[in-house]
């Protein structure tokens, strides 16, 4: 059986209807997020494909247009 892709996030997260804190680490088969940081090398190969490349560049349109750059 293939390695099941382990994450840990950097911010609270909402998956597959249970709410997870910062810091929590998780198992997780779809397309890795951008706050999804691997945590083995089935998470790293998942961040490493095209959709995972994409999401990894995410901007939050409100954390965007909140944003203050001193």
């Amino acid at each position: 059986m293939p390695e099941q892709a382990q994450y840990k996030l950097t911010e609270k997260a909402y998956i597959d209807d249970v709410l997870y804190e910062p810091d929590a680490v998780i198992k997780f088969d779809g397309i890795p997020s951008h706050y999804m940081l691997p945590v083995n090398e089935a998470a790293k190969a998942a961040k490493n494909t095209p959709e995972g490349k994409k999401a990894a560049k995410f901007l939050d349109p409100i954390l965007a247009m909140t944003a203050v750059n001193g």
